[in-house]
């Protein structure tokens, strides 16, 4: 019998021991339950937004790819004035690598079209813009330089 009565006294503190549990369960969920909510719907929520992010931005440059490839076509097919256009397009409002490109074909294009003035000031903007590394920004140089050999005073082009 006294091995039955202490089955049962166990099983009565593990009785209270559970029902305190719960109660200070209960405690904490009224004091921290929104709080813990609340984080969680904030993760949840910057892992769906910065998801997203990757998605628009990943759409965007594959337009910007399409766009830009489309403009390349047009040079080929002897296009050049829609091809400006695209380039033009691209190298105000696409994304950063394509806006970049696309100025550099840009001047490329002005270049081979006799419009050396629009092709040096593109060449002189992309040397100095400091997105670009050290090699694209010098290529730009090399390029705007090249450009001024028959035109620039030879003062002008040392100071260069």
């Amino acid at each position: 019998m006294d091995a039955g009565r202490a089955m049962s006294d166990e099983s009565i503190f593990r009785e209270v021991d559970e029902a305190i549990r719960q109660d200070q369960l209960k405690v904490l969920l009224r004091k921290y339950g929104l709080l813990v909510l609340g984080g969680a719907v904030a993760i949840v929520a910057g892992v769906s937004g910065y998801k997203f992010w990757n998605y628009w931005t990943a759409q965007q440059a594959s337009d910007a790819g399409g766009r830009f490839v489309g403009a390349v076509t047009l040079l080929r097919d002897g296009k050049n004035a829609e091809a400006i256009e695209v380039f033009k397009a691209l190298a105000d409002e696409g994304p950063s690598g394509y806006r970049r490109l696309a100025r550099f074909r840009l001047a490329a294009v002005y270049a081979k079209d006799g419009k050396i003035a629009e092709a040096i000031n593109i060449y002189d903007k992309l040397a100095a813009d400091s997105g670009l590394d050290k090699i694209q920004q010098g290529f730009a140089v090399i390029q705007a330089a090249t450009l001024r050999l028959d035109d620039a005073p030879f003062d002008e082009m040392n100071k260069r």
